[in-house]
């Protein structure tokens, strides 16, 4: 009797390791607010990092998470789709949709906030992973927020000022409509981004670091490795069949 394989549906992608940590930086010498985070990192992300297996197909991502980070424990899937973004545990075989990270009264307030961001091409290159990348630089300043300004910290600046150097390549490229779920869509729209590619200059993001004006002597830093084209089965950005639905695991945004 002749067999006819079932025919898989693949979808192609770009697949990658991306590397979390929050390090010191030796600019300037740690202050209170540094401390403070370095004790809460110490609880939210394990020594040496944290690692995500990501695949990013035509307007899908899934993140598999590969330790405990931000209170997500090791083994969750992430996958963030058009129709929302649902998270998965295969080891209890259950599964739920992602509540929004922000109410529309923070978006509404963070709205109102109006920043200035600026966008520089710093014309300044690197090799990344063997690639050639320039750094893009963000700066974003708003006044800073009511709960921090009430601080009792000395010397505590009237602005909050966020800055990301993003180092970008056009060596590598990804799938159409594939984006990396950095930052969340709703929260850039709210301060006046349009678009996450706006950060990386629409190049494939190899390094990336995060540093807050008011908390010195530390940045997270964001790492891509390995990166590999790849044809996965369309399953791969679906729910597992069988598994339960179940609430969100507690937490702002189900993390």
């Amino acid at each position: 009797m002749l067999v006819t394989p079932l025919e898989v549906q693949t979808s192609p992608a770009v697949k990658f390791t991306l590397h979390i940590d929050l390090v010191q930086s030796n600019d300037t010498p740690a202050n209170d607010w540094s401390r403070f985070v370095g004790q809460l990192a110490s609880q939210a992300v394990p020594p040496g990092g944290a690692d995500q297996t990501v695949t990013v197909g035509p307007k899908v991502t899934r993140m598999e998470q590969h330790q405990a980070l931000f209170g997500t424990p090791a083994g969750i899937v992430t996958l963030f789709r058009e129709d929302g973004e649902f998270g998965f545990d295969p080891s209890a075989r259950t599964f739920w949709k992602e509540p929004a990270r922000l109410s529309s009264q923070e978006l509404a307030t963070m709205a109102s906030i109006k920043p200035s961001i600026t966008f520089d091409k710093t014309g300044r290159f690197e090799s990344i992973n063997g690639k050639r990348a320039e750094r893009v630089t963000t700066t974003m300043t708003m006044p800073m927020p009511a709960d921090v300004a009430a601080a009792p910290i000395p010397g505590l600046p009237p602005n909050l000022i966020v800055t990301i150097d993003a180092w970008v390549t056009d060596e590598l490229k990804m799938p159409a409509g594939g984006r990396m779920p950095v930052i969340d869509q709703k929260i850039l729209a709210a301060l006046g981004v349009s678009q996450v590619e706006q950060f990386t200059d629409n190049r494939f993001l190899l390094k990336a670091t995060f540093r807050v004006n008011f908390i010195t002597g530390v940045e997270m830093v964001m790492t891509v490795r390995d990166v590999t084209d790849v044809n996965v089965p369309a399953a791969t950005f679906d729910v597992p069949a069988g598994f339960k639905e179940v609430p969100p695991p507690s937490g702002r945004g189900g993390r």
